[in-house]
């Protein structure tokens, strides 16, 4: 176990992968945030029975 972390670091291909991940993660939750538009005229219903 130990081995398996000290061989990871930022420089090796899968944790490339992860955060190429993240970083298009952090751009879509950008994205969202940016243009969401909320339901029912921003109201919020919490039950059935509004």
């Amino acid at each position: 176990m130990m081995e398996a972390i000290q061989d990871l670091s930022m420089e090796t291909g899968e944790m490339q992968v992860v955060l190429s991940a993240l970083r298009r993660v952090r751009e879509r939750i950008r994205e969202v945030s940016e243009t969401h538009r909320p339901l029912f005229g921003g109201e919020h219903f919490l039950t059935g029975k509004e």
